[in-house]
């Protein structure tokens, strides 16, 4: 009797596919334009998937087991210190983007001005300064610089003593301890060239020197000042030439980030079904559901016009997943557990 209900919600499903399969467990469709239309995604399979109570930013009792993302809707401020005066630049993720069939997150930046007037005068601009994407399950990040086919690893918070620094071998992991921040104690990864050049890692924060630089030493000319995921500041260095985290407050607040969307999932954690809805917002477009790894697993819609849509994953294994919701101009993640 359950064989015979699956294979009805098969035909119904593969009756209902407007592009075909974009890739295996990865479906296009298009619901009805007069409300809500439930799809099932049947059969994914995602190992080793890791609980979203590890993965929150301001959880203050770690173990040296946990693991803290680079990305969870981050924002960093970095001062570099020039010739011509101070370079302040405030960098943040800013919606999503899918290369060579990987989900990357954009990274914006934006030059801006400190309230103490010690500026750089010709330094100023905004723009996309590179594409990330974070493999939670193997604690690994990887840059595309330029969103083509390359990509560098950035990170790799699995490395041990003793191991070369991917980015730049001429690096070695001399030193793994924990460190004080402001959510708590991470893992902190100290790197040593033959110079006795020393580059820190913070899990979670990144190098702290300059979290895009993961070779950067310390001390050097540019500075993690401050970093923020969930606008919540985990990382605070306090400060550095007479800039300090609470400068950036009010410049950060002129900053539109239209790209965010107002929307809401629930109930979450789900045994299976869950809802995502907007409200006084453009309809949702599409919806892509994938692993902690970035893989796209299933890819549902590309004009949907709905203000609301339902969906079931109970095929899929117990574990963390990502929701990405879409519409024609701005873009919202969530972490779903199924249960």
């Amino acid at each position: 009797m359950k064989t015979h209900k699956i294979l009805i919600i098969l035909g119904i499903m593969l009756m209902l596919v407007s592009a075909g399969k974009a890739q295996s467990h990865s479906y296009v469709i298009t619901p009805s334009r007069e409300g809500k239309f439930i799809t099932s995604i049947p059969n994914l399979k995602v190992p080793n998937t890791t609980p979203l109570s590890k993965l929150a930013a301001t959880r203050k009792n770690s173990t040296t087991d946990d693991y803290y993302p680079f990305l969870n809707n981050s924002k960093w401020f970095t001062l570099d210190n020039t010739f011509e005066g101070y370079v302040s630049q405030f960098s943040y993720t800013s919606g999503d983007t899918i290369i060579n069939d990987n989900h990357y997150y954009v990274i914006k930046y934006k030059i801006i001005k400190l309230p103490n007037g010690n500026n750089n005068p010709y330094s100023n601009g905004s723009g996309i300064m590179c594409y990330l994407r974070e493999d939670i399950t193997n604690k690994q990040v990887y840059l595309n610089k330029w969103g083509n086919k390359r990509e560098h690893l950035l990170y790799d918070f699995n490395l041990t003593t003793n191991n070369k620094m991917p980015y730049d071998t001429t690096f070695t992991l001399t030193k793994i301890d924990t460190v004080e921040i402001a959510v708590g104690k991470r893992k902190r990864f100290t790197f040593q060239d033959s110079a006795n050049n020393k580059a820190i890692w913070i899990e979670g924060v990144g190098n702290i020197s300059d979290p895009f630089s993961p070779n950067l030493t310390v001390p050097n000319y540019v500075q993690l000042i401050c970093s923020y995921q969930n606008n919540v500041i985990i990382y605070d260095e306090g400060e550095v030439n007479g800039v300090n985290c609470t400068m950036y407050k009010d410049a950060e607040l002129k900053l539109e980030e239209l790209e965010l969307l107002s929307c809401k999932l629930y109930p979450n954690p789900t045994r299976g079904k869950f809802r995502v809805s907007v409200e006084n917002e453009e309809p949702i477009q599409s919806v892509k559901i994938l692993d902690l790894s970035g893989k796209i697993l299933a890819n549902i819609g590309d004009n949907l016009d709905l203000k609301y849509l339902d969906l079931n994953i109970s095929g899929m294994m117990k574990g963390t997943y990502i929701c990405v919701v879409r519409t024609r101009n701005k873009i919202k993640s969530f972490q779903v557990i199924k249960e």
